[in-house]
């Protein structure tokens, strides 16, 4: 993050960075003279940065270059190391890797923390958005899978001065290391996380829905909440019968079938305006129901 002095005569511009490992930092960098001047920095006194590494590779599946970002910890990620894999993908939003100390103690206890910037996010612009939104929404969903599959067998590198690159098939790993993969969602990305699941619930280890998005369909239907008419473009009109073709193929609510699924958490918001609280509890009756 850049932030320019508001006086435009200056030659002074405030920068914010950090890392899925590094506290935020403020520095002050001279555009004329070349030089950075430390202001401040968030301190974490029993954290210490190059105990871990942070990272990105790129996932290759369904014609596309899927960012990933993940950290770990170096001195305690193994071959029996769990995967986190956070995602969201929806109205643009980038999910920026950013620091989080929930994060590093996940990876002081041997975890891998990952978060797949799928399509339907903004991570790569305005058209890495409109390649996941509406009738295009299965495709945030493919990704998410295939980044599942990478990280299931997903070898630390020893180079991190540059990005990595995956197939999205697990036999191109070339390894027999098949990590256990726990996957996290909360609103919109409870759509993305609970599709997936449906799709290929044999993948997850578990997971953890927040507030999670899963009834679409009868959501979008329902002119009445106050958010329906204008998410349209985001999710589709299933008044449409093109748009509801494709609803159909992923709302999570309408999507349960008789298979096995992993442990899962879900946390229903009970102040939201966006949904009826029912819409999430709806899904567990359907578990119950149809899930073995």
């Amino acid at each position: 993050m850049v932030i320019q002095q508001w006086r435009r005569s200056s030659n002074l511009v405030r920068i914010r960075s950090m890392s899925m490992t590094t506290p935020p930092r403020w520095s002050e960098f001279n555009i004329e003279t070349g030089k950075e001047r430390l202001l401040s920095q968030d301190s974490y006194p029993t954290i210490t940065p190059s105990n871990y590494t942070s990272t990105q590779i790129t996932v290759s599946a369904n014609g596309v270059s899927v960012p990933v970002s993940l950290a770990y910890r170096n001195d305690k990620v193994s071959p029996d190391s769990p995967v986190f894999l956070y995602g969201y993908g929806a109205y643009g939003t980038p999910m920026k890797p950013y620091f989080m100390p929930q994060v590093i103690s996940l990876l002081d206890q041997g975890a891998i923390y990952a978060i797949a910037h799928v399509r339907g996010g903004g991570y790569l612009g305005d058209a890495w958005y409109q390649a996941g939104k509406g009738i295009n929404k299965p495709n945030g969903i493919k990704d998410f899978l295939a980044t599942a599959e990478v990280m299931q067998r997903y070898v630390p590198s020893r180079d991190t001065s540059r990005t990595s690159s995956y197939g999205a098939s697990p036999a191109q790993a070339k390894t027999s290391i098949k990590r256990d993969i726990l996957t996290i969602g909360g609103s919109a990305g409870g759509t993305l996380v609970a599709a997936a699941i449906n799709a290929q619930p044999s993948l997850f280890r578990g997971a953890v829905l927040q507030a999670p998005f899963v009834d679409v369909i009868n959501t979008m239907a329902d002119p009445s909440l106050p958010l329906t008419q204008q998410e349209y473009q985001e999710w589709g009109n299933p008044a449409k019968a093109s748009d509801r073709k494709v609803m159909e193929t992923y709302s999570p609510y309408d999507n349960v079938s008789a298979q096995a699924y992993p442990p899962m958490l879900v946390r229903i918001a009970c102040t939201t305006a966006k949904f009826l609280i029912g819409k999430g509890l709806n899904l567990w009756p359907n578990y119950n129901n149809k899930a073995r």
